[in-house]
């Protein structure tokens, strides 16, 4: 386990500057083009597939890293939109980049125990029911 600590804590630095800009650049739900755009690069440069539009949503999406054989699948639920008139009271600037770094670390030194890492940002009006949402997201690729 120690080796994913190693690889959580390499990320620090890069996750709190996304962190720090997501914080600095609030959008609203829906149009948090900034933030989608700065967390999907960073997922398919770690070799995630990332679909970048999920269900007609221009600001969802569904990143995918396949590993070979079997185990189980994992989803990681992403939010990174601000509150109208109140920014990032409700912390997701720090759950986009947090989620990013769990996903990475689990990619780079768990490949021998996961079979599908699946990370999904869901949109406000996908959030009542987002448990079903991020399963069939993850579980129909």
């Amino acid at each position: 386990m120690s080796q994913l600590l190693q690889e959580i804590e390499a990320l620090r630095q890069p996750m709190k500057e996304l962190n720090d800009f997501i914080f600095d650049h609030p959008e609203l739900g829906n149009e948090e083009f900034q933030a989608h755009e700065l967390l999907t690069n960073l997922l398919e440069k770690e070799g995630f597939t990332v679909d970048r539009e999920v269900s007609g949503l221009k600001t969802a999406f569904r990143a995918v890293y396949r590993v070979n054989g079997g185990g189980p699948k994992i989803g990681l639920l992403c939010e990174y939109d601000a509150l109208e008139g109140l920014g990032h009271a409700c912390g997701h600037n720090l759950q986009g980049p947090s989620i990013c770094t769990a996903a990475i670390a689990l990619n780079v030194r768990c490949k021998h125990l996961v079979h599908w890492l699946c990370t999904v940002h869901l949109q406000r009006k996908r959030r009542a029911a987002s448990s079903l949402w991020l399963a069939k997201a993850c579980l129909t690729i």
